[in-house]
């Protein structure tokens, strides 16, 4: 099995830090840059505080200020509301996206296959897709007396 793939941390951190020293309005804060941690980070990339301390864990000489899943990768840029792509560039395309893809496939094959066990459940009638004889009931008094329910619409009949 292969090592899921990964990306360098630092340019979503730089770009996180560069949003959260935006100026907002009554911030006393602003461009300071000294109220960045780990926990505001976590909270503007949707992951818990946890996950941004196991990326910093995953230093390496390739990546010095750590790695991030590309799942998580995906869902941090999201967050950011940018894709991917924005963030690390050519190294978001130089992914194995063949690893990536086939977690796709499984997780349709698993929806697949959900899928044709509620049609089976469904066949065998454990499942009653008709309506009850009381919402009938209830849809045919609503028909009969539509000023009732809609009175708007019983004005624009009369």
């Amino acid at each position: 099995m292969s090592k899921d793939p990964r990306l360098p941390l630092a340019p979503l951190e730089r770009i996180a830090r560069a949003r959260a020293d935006l100026p907002s309005s009554g911030s006393s804060r602003e461009g300071s840059g000294n109220w960045f941690n780990d926990h505001v980070f976590s909270q503007m990339c949707g992951v818990s505080s946890r996950a941004i301390c196991r990326w910093r864990e995953t230093a390496s000489d390739s990546y010095p200020g750590g790695e991030v899943p590309w799942r998580s990768a995906d869902l941090a840029a999201t967050r950011l509301g940018l894709h991917p792509l924005d963030i690390w560039g050519e190294a978001w395309m130089a992914l194995d996206h063949d690893v990536i893809n086939g977690e796709n496939k499984r997780v349709l094959a698993a929806i697949e296959k959900d899928m044709e066990r509620v049609g089976a459940i469904m066949a065998a009638g454990a499942v009653h897709p008709e309506p009850s004889d009381e919402f009938a009931e209830r849809r045919r008094h609503m028909e009969m007396f539509p000023e009732l329910y809609h009175p708007q619409a019983a004005k624009a009949l009369t």
